[in-house]
C-alpha cells in the first residue's frame, strides 16, 4: 500500500474548517473538480457519500464510508473505486494554533498497474504508483484550497 500526504493552513477557525470538509455537499459549489455529492447515508459522525470527479477531462463516479471524531479527524474508505485502484483510503487530521487550522490529508492506495498504464494511458516505463499517488494529491489539494478560498475570502459558506 502505498501513502501521500499534504498539510495546509486555513485562516479560520477549526470547526468552520471542519464542518466545511465534513459538509461534503458543498463541494460541487466551491471545487472545480467535484462534479456531483449525493449523500446516500448520513449521522452525526458517519456517512456513505456518491461522489462525480473530474481528472485529466475524464469523469469518475466513487463511493466512500466515511467516519469522524467531529472537530478532530475524518477517515474514510472507498468502497466503489475507479477501475485503475484496488484500494483508496485515508484522513483528513484537523489542528488549531494561533489564528489557523492546520489539515493534513493522507491517501492510501493500491494501483493495479496493467489496468492503470491502459485506462491512464501511461508508458511502460511510467512509474504508476507516483502518477497516480500525484493525481490523488492534486484531487485532495484541490478541495483544501477550495475550502481555504472560500473560508479566509468570506469567512462562511454561502
Amino acid at each position: 500500500m502505498k501513502s501521500v500526504t499534504d498539510t495546509i493552513r486555513i485562516a479560520a477557525p477549526l470547526d468552520k474548517v471542519y464542518d466545511c470538509c465534513w459538509n461534503a455537499e458543498i463541494w460541487p459549489r466551491i471545487t472545480s473538480h467535484v462534479r456531483q455529492i449525493d449523500l446516500l447515508d448520513t449521522g452525526k459522525d458517519r456517512q456513505r457519500i456518491r461522489m462525480v470527479v473530474e481528472n485529466d477531462g475524464k469523469l469518475y463516479t466513487v463511493e466512500s464510508i466515511r467516519s469522524a471524531i467531529p472537530g478532530s479527524l475524518i477517515t474514510y474508505q472507498q468502497t466503489k473505486l475507479p477501475e485503475f485502484l484496488s484500494e483508496h483510503s485515508g484522513e483528513w487530521h484537523f489542528s488549531f494554533a494561533g489564528a489557523e487550522t492546520s489539515v493534513q490529508l493522507t491517501h492510501r492506495f493500491k494501483a493495479k498497474e496493467e489496468v492503470a498504464r491502459r485506462i491512464l494511458g501511461l508508458a511502460e516505463n511510467a512509474d504508476v504508483d507516483a502518477y497516480v499517488g500525484q493525481r490523488l494529491k492534486q484531487n485532495g489539494l484541490l478541495t483544501l484550497n477550495a475550502v481555504k478560498r472560500t473560508l479566509e475570502q468570506t469567512d462562511q459558506i454561502q
